[in-house]
């Protein structure tokens, strides 16, 4: 059984006992869409965050007086990173021309790695600009294909030196990040990583926004 946190201030909520069906549906929504309905509720999977624990299920009698959530993470794994780096993987792979992208998809991507080019001589900005900027190109594509040509055209960057990627900057005491830090860069054994992380695209002013940066 899986078990889900919400949280996205100031609200909270714990769902409980899910199948990998009724699970695969949640995480399809939260790595391709940019908003999820849960409960009548809509989360933004930029702002919110989500956490995602594999293990027994939780009899009702144990979901009273908010002990639920204590119990699923004393018997349970965190699986978040794992279960979100699957759906975004799957969601590369079912995206049209995925298996084989058609002749002019690296030329699209090109295109687009021109224009991130020229944003960021202003100074670093938000891997999440690069999606932005490809929904701004490409209006009628889903995210989901809008995510993969902004991945494809900031690997491009990457394989060819222009750009280099930013680890989050630390926060200051307020937690805010702190002004004008560009934060370490990624090294290259963690670029794939990252790239895959759903928190890297975080939206500008999130903790977990990778930036990029001219080389």
């Amino acid at each position: 059984m899986y078990h889900i946190e919400l949280r996205q201030f100031p609200h909270n909520l714990c769902h409980f006992n899910l199948d990998e069906g009724a699970l695969g549906v949640i995480v399809k929504a939260w790595t391709t869409e940019p908003w999820v309905e849960i409960e009548g509720r809509k989360w933004n999977p930029f702002q919110a965050k989500i956490k995602i624990i594999e293990g027994p299920e939780i009899p009702l009698g144990q979901l009273n007086m908010g002990r639920g959530w204590r119990t699923v993470e004393r018997n349970g794994t965190d699986v978040t990173e794992r279960v979100l780096a699957a759906a975004t993987e799957a969601a590369r792979a079912a995206a049209p021309g995925a298996q084989q992208a058609p002749p002019d998809a690296a030329l699209e991507a090109d295109s687009l790695g021109i224009e991130l080019l020229s944003m960021l001589a202003d100074g670093p900005a938000p891997l999440y600009y690069a999606w932005r900027v490809a929904g701004t190109r490409f209006p009628e594509r889903s995210p989901g294909e809008r995510l993969v040509l902004a991945e494809r055209s900031v690997g491009s960057l990457l394989d060819a030196h222009l750009i280099v990627l930013l680890h989050p900057a630390a926060n200051n005491a307020q937690g805010h990040p702190e002004q004008g830090s560009d934060g370490a860069p990624v090294g290259e054994a963690e670029l794939q990583a990252v790239l895959l992380a759903h928190d890297s695209w975080a939206q500008p002013g999130q903790a977990t926004a990778v930036r990029m940066r001219r080389a």
